[in-house]
């Protein structure tokens, strides 16, 4: 009996131990599996890691060949001109019809551009010593002229007196000769104005320069040229004075200049030359063979004793006369 509960005793442990060992065994695999698994995942994350990183590294170098191929075909197949800015200095040159002290004189401008500058909306040139005489012209009378080659064609103008105050000439155009699209004869519109100054100086100022009717902000003037009437202007005293020349652009951009101008001293005294031709036109009437108009300063078409008396009364006034007698 006790044989048979020994015999049962290891035939029990030998179940369990059988079992037990079955398990390990089991869970072993499941664990092998399971590390198989994880480095088959493994292995998919790193593939797909690589071919993530190859495929930016392909996308990157396309990048890269994209960018650069316009760069490419801009040098082989499109030549790149850089636009210029253009510039602002216009080149006046200005003279004068007499460089005598106290005599009449006329100033006229011949003005220029380089090629592509940017085009004149107006000037003003100042004279230092002047004298304008303002009771030369009357409303609608002409005062100067103009002559404008560009390339859209050419113009001449007259210049008009239009309005006038105690010490202004107020100026407008008339076209009087074109072959410009922009422009036809009669065309009138304000030009721009003539003044004297407080201290013996005269500006003379344009409002246009033929320019602003155009579709560009780039001269199109060849050469502009202004007359103004001789005997507008008088000369002063003897020496060197200065005249400063202002352009104004379209977009109000200034550029200023300044030259210097000598005023000749004349060889004889004015007054002294009245005297002498006093001598020679005396009691003549008008239609003698001696007389001279320019010494009836009484208005009366004889020189007698009351021009004389007139004469006598301004006898040491040198631009008083030369006023009367120039030009000789």
């Amino acid at each position: 009996m006790k044989s048979i509960k020994t015999l049962a005793l290891f035939l029990f442990i030998t179940c369990m131990f059988l079992i037990n060992s079955n398990f390990i065994a089991s869970e072993e695999i499941r664990i092998l599996e399971i590390k198989e698994t994880s480095n088959n995942q493994n292995l998919k994350v790193i593939s797909s890691n690589e071919r993530q990183t190859s495929a930016v590294k392909e996308e990157t170098s396309r990048t890269e060949i994209i960018r650069k191929k316009p760069q490419i075909e801009q040098k082989t197949t499109k030549e790149i001109i850089p636009k210029s800015v253009p510039g602002f200095s216009p080149n006046i040159e200005m003279d004068f019809s007499n460089y005598y002290h106290y005599q009449p004189t006329a100033p006229s401008f011949h003005i220029t551009q380089d090629e592509n500058e940017k085009e004149m909306r107006g000037m003003k040139v100042l004279f230092e010593k002047g004298y304008l005489d303002l009771d030369k012209y009357e409303i609608n009378d002409i005062l100067g002229s103009g002559y404008l080659e560009t390339t859209e064609g050419t113009l001449i103008y007259e210049i008009i007196v239009s309005n006038k105050y105690s010490s202004t000439y107020v100026l407008d155009y008339k076209i009087a000769s074109s072959t410009s699209p922009l422009y036809n004869v009669g065309d009138t519109e304000s030009f721009g104005q003539l003044k004297q100054g407080s201290n013996e100086n005269i500006s003379f100022s344009t409002e246009t320069m033929f320019e602003d009717r155009d579709s560009n902000n780039v001269t199109d003037t060849i050469q502009h040229l202004i007359f103004i009437e001789d005997g507008t202007f008088r000369n002063l005293e003897p020496g060197i004075f200065e005249i400063e020349k202002r352009s104004m652009a379209y977009d109000y951009e200034m550029y200023s200049e300044t030259e210097n101008i000598e005023i000749i001293e004349f060889t004889f005294s004015y007054c002294s030359l009245i005297h002498g031709m006093f001598e020679v036109a005396h009691n003549s009437n008008i239609g003698d063979e001696n007389y001279d108009g320019r010494l009836d300063f009484y208005e009366d078409e004889t020189i007698n004793i009351q021009d004389l008396a007139i004469f006598a009364s301004n006898y040491e006034d040198e631009f008083w006369c030369a006023y009367q007698i120039t030009p000789l």
